[in-house]
This record gives structure tokens, C-alpha cells and sequence, in this order.
């Protein structure tokens, strides 16, 4: 008996299986389609020579009738009947072999949309952590500006009150008082010029806020002198308070190319921030210098300084430095904000430096006006919006 060869049938996984050569449908086929011809001839020769022995043996011609009976009956019916049987089951497993392989084909492609699947939900369910992520990451985002609204709306309502407050209480005194001195008047009204200027900060902030917010805001360069824009930011400041020093930068400043009056608001608002912020008798310097074509102007006070975290924050809209004195020092977080949006619609850059309890520097960066321009221009303002700085 021959031995049964055992041979690697590879399954749709990659993964290789041993089995017996015997129990493969297509070599049981190809073994019954020898022996449907092979069994029929042995038949049919074991039939004849059987018959042959039995009917000849004895010499006696006359059973020749009977021996091509017996060979027709047995040597032709039995390998016919033989023959068909095996052929109904070759065809039995050649159905069975294509069932078979009709299952392995379905299941393969099962496999496949099952993996296809599995795939798709692992992207699916991927692209909505994702979505949750954001979707988290904006409801933090929207606490966080909701939270920045209330505190907004609160120091806006105090730095209402104050000056009204400040203001109505002056003009009840001179009301109240007929007789009043001259020198108590002037006190008087100098108190309702200042607290009207600073309602007038206020407004005019908001009002610079909501047009960077619409991108509506305009500048118009033209080639202006520093130096007179920093005694001036400087002077009107000293009419509130008149205690602390100043440095200005020494020695004549090269023109830059910006818009006069938003210079003057961004170094309004950088000399005010180092005022709040800085000892009584401080002194605020204020430093230039050129690099690159541009001028870098700086505002460096000596004041309690501002904390690492709070570095990326302070030029952010409505936020303030937690530093424990919100309420007493005066402000509404717009100052740094609006003075960033307008030195990035010049086309320069605003950082800043500070360590705790020895100050910051405030640095900003204007292009200097060029030659061209000097003489194309004439010093005739030009005009550009902050979309136009941004393209």
C-alpha cells in the first residue's frame, strides 16, 4: 500500500496547515478517474478467465454458450455498473470540492469585509475621539471666554463707577459749596478732567477692539519721528501722576514708517502698563534701537515683574495678571491686546521679557521708513488695513 504523503496547504491567514494528501478531494477525484477504468478491465479479466476455467477445463466445447453468457452476464454488467458507480461519486466530490470551494471563497471575502470593517470602525471611532477632543477642547474654550466675559463685564462696571463716581462727587462739592476758592475749583475740575479722560480710555478701547474684531481697523503710515510721540505719551500721563522718572533714549531716532496716532495709543499703553505696575519714584526707561531695517523700541520698568505662565497669556484679550491686586490697580485687560493687534498691522512683532520682583521689558518692532518712501511719499500718509498687514 503506498504511504500516504503529507504536504503545506497554506490558508487564507498565511498561516501553513499539515494534512493528509488522501483526504484532499482532488486527489481522491483524480484516484477514483484511474481506478473507474482500471476496476472494470480487472473485472472483466478476472470474469473471462474464471469462466474459461470453469467451462474448459473438462474440454467440453459444448458450455462455449454457456461461457459467453457468464462472461456477458458478469464480465460486461458487473465493470459497467462498476464504472458508472464510481463515476456518480467522482461527481459527488467534484460538488462537494466546488461547495467547498465556493465556502473557502465566501469566506475569505468575509474575512476580508469583516478586516474592511473593522478597519472603517477603527477610523470611525478614531475621528470621533478626535471630535470629542475638540469638541471638549472648545466647550473649555468657551468657559473659559465665558468666565473672561464676567470678569470683563465686572472690571468694565468698576472702571465705570470709579471715575463717575469720582466725578459726581466733585461737581456735588462745587454745587454745595458757593464760595468755593479758586484753587479748590481748579482741584475740582482737574479731578473731572482726568476721570473724564480715563472714561474716554475706556470707550475708545472698547470702540478699537470691536473694529480689529470686524477687521475694520485702518492705519495710515507715513515717515514719524519717536522721540516727540514718547514726551508726549509721557506728558499726558504726568498730568494724572507725577511720580515717577523717566528715560528717554538718547541722541536723535531714525523715522519709521506708521501711523502717527496708533504709535502713540501702543506707547500710551505699554509707558501706563510699567506706571501701574512699578514703585512709587521708579524710573520707566524708554530705549531704541535699529536691526534689520526695523526699529525696536523698548519700555522697561522696575516693577514686581510678571510670573512664567502668565507670559503667553498677557497679550490676550480682557486678561489680566493674577498678581492679587485686580481690584486696586486700575485696567480692563485690553491695553496689551489692542497694542499687539496694531503693532502686527505695521508688520512688526511685540514680546516681552520679566522676572519676578525686577521688572519687565516690553519690546516691539516698527520697519524704518526707507528712502523710497521718504521721497515717493513726501511724508503723505498712506493707507492699509489689517488685513492688508496680514497678506
Amino acid at each position: 500500500m503506498a504511504k500516504a504523503q503529507s504536504v503545506l496547504k497554506r490558508e487564507p491567514e498565511g498561516q501553513p496547515t499539515e494534512y493528509d494528501e488522501q483526504s484532499d478531494p482532488k486527489a481522491l477525484i483524480r484516484r477514483l478517474s484511474t481506478l473507474r477504468w482500471l476496476l472494470p478491465l480487472l473485472i472483466f479479466l478476472v470474469v473471462v478467465v474464471h469462466q474459461g476455467i470453469e467451462n474448459f477445463a473438462v474440454d467440453e466445447w459444448s458450455s462455449l454458450a454457456r461461457f459467453l453468457s457468464g462472461v456477458a452476464v458478469y464480465g460486461f454488467v458487473g465493470p459497467i455498473v462498476t464504472f458508472f458507480t464510481l463515476s456518480w461519486i467522482m461527481g459527488q466530490l467534484r460538488e462537494k470540492e466546488t461547495a467547498e470551494a465556493r465556502i473557502r471563497q465566501l469566506n475569505r471575502e468575509l474575512e476580508q469585509r469583516v478586516a474592511q470593517r473593522t478597519e472603517e470602525l477603527a477610523r470611525a471611532y478614531e475621528e470621533l475621539q478626535r471630535r470629542n477632543e475638540a469638541l471638549q477642547a472648545a466647550n473649555e474654550e468657551l468657559k473659559e471666554l465665558d468666565q473672561l466675559k464676567s470678569e470683563f463685564v465686572s472690571m468694565v462696571s468698576h472702571e465705570l463707577r470709579a471715575p463717575l463716581t469720582n466725578i459726581n462727587g466733585s461737581i456735588e462739592l462745587m454745587l454745595a459749596d458757593g464760595d468755593m476758592d479758586p484753587e479748590s475749583q481748579r482741584t475740582m475740575l482737574r479731578i473731572i478732567g482726568e476721570q473724564s479722560a480715563r472714561l474716554t480710555r475706556l470707550v475708545q478701547g472698547i470702540l478699537n477692539v470691536s473694529r480689529i474684531e470686524a477687521r475694520k481697523l485702518e492705519i495710515h503710515p507715513q515717515a514719524v519721528d519717536v522721540r516727540p510721540l514718547m514726551e508726549k505719551a509721557i506728558e499726558n500721563l504726568a498730568r494724572r501722576e507725577n511720580i515717577h522718572e523717566f528715560e528717554l533714549p538718547e541722541g536723535p531716532l531714525p523715522l519709521v514708517w506708521a501711523d502717527p496716532d496708533r504709535l502713540e495709543e501702543i506707547l500710551a499703553n505699554l509707558i501706563d502698563n510699567a506706571v501701574k505696575y512699578s514703585p512709587e519714584g521708579g524710573t520707566i526707561k524708554l530705549s531704541a534701537r535699529e536691526s534689520d531695517g526695523r526699529l525696536i523700541i523698548s519700555v522697561t520698568d522696575p516693577g514686581v515683574g510678571i510670573p512664567a505662565k502668565e507670559l503667553d497669556k498677557i497679550f490676550e484679550k480682557f486678561h489680566r495678571v493674577d498678581r492679587g491686586d485686580a481690584r486696586t490697580t486700575y485696567g480692563h485687560g485690553l491695553g496689551l491686546y489692542i497694542s499687539k493687534r496694531f503693532i502686527e498691522a505695521h508688520g512688526g512683532d511685540i514680546w516681552v521679557e520679566s522676572k519676578l520682583g525686577k521688572g519687565s521689558t516690553f519690546s516691539f518692532t516698527l520697519p524704518l521708513a526707507t528712502p523710497e518712501q521718504l521721497k515717493s511719499k513726501a511724508g503723505v500718509p498712506g493707507e492699509r488695513t489689517v488685513e492688508d498687514a496680514r497678506k
